[in-house]
């Protein structure tokens, strides 16, 4: 007998490959508005809540924060689902939970894998004020993209 968990096929084994190699469509959501050469990486202060606020910057790290938190808030009021060590389970996205969830995986404190239900995509939190966005179609990557720039985000893709 198979046993499935609920909303487990909303969350296929990543692993450790490269998101590219799956052959799905994918971008990024950032605060950035394009990928950033190296110096410009070796410039900021602000990849991590940790050199921000040795830095001073915290203020300019936290408005970027802002605006990731109202975006998943948003995108998220049709329906979460976050997959935690082991857990797979529906969330509501005005919860101090899913508050939390956010904050820690944009403080890269333990990063974050959720499926935005009304949208039909994941979010993988990832470094550098960067994360991954996996979807089944490029409609809706266009449609999120979109919805990103309405909270002063970025679009990457590759």
């Amino acid at each position: 007998m198979i046993v499935t968990i609920p909303h487990q096929s909303h969350f296929p084994d990543i692993g450790d490959q490269e998101i590219a190699s799956l052959g799905v469509p994918f971008a990024f959501v950032s605060v950035f508005d394009h990928w950033l050469t190296e110096p410009e990486c070796m410039a900021t202060n602000l990849f991590t809540y940790r050199s921000a606020f040795k830095a001073n910057q915290l203020q300019d790290y936290l408005a970027g924060e802002r605006k990731f938190l109202a975006l998943y808030n948003h995108l998220g009021n049709a329906g979460t689902i976050v997959n935690c060590p082991g857990v797979l389970r529906s969330i509501n996205s005005a919860s101090s939970e899913f508050q939390r969830i956010l904050r820690r995986s944009l403080r890269e404190a333990l990063l974050m894998d959720i499926y935005l239900e009304g949208y039909g995509v994941r979010i993988l939190g990832n470094f550098d004020r960067t994360d991954v966005i996996v979807a089944d179609t490029r409609e809706q990557l266009d449609v999120l993209e979109a919805e990103i720039a309405k909270f002063g985000l970025h679009m990457l893709r590759k």
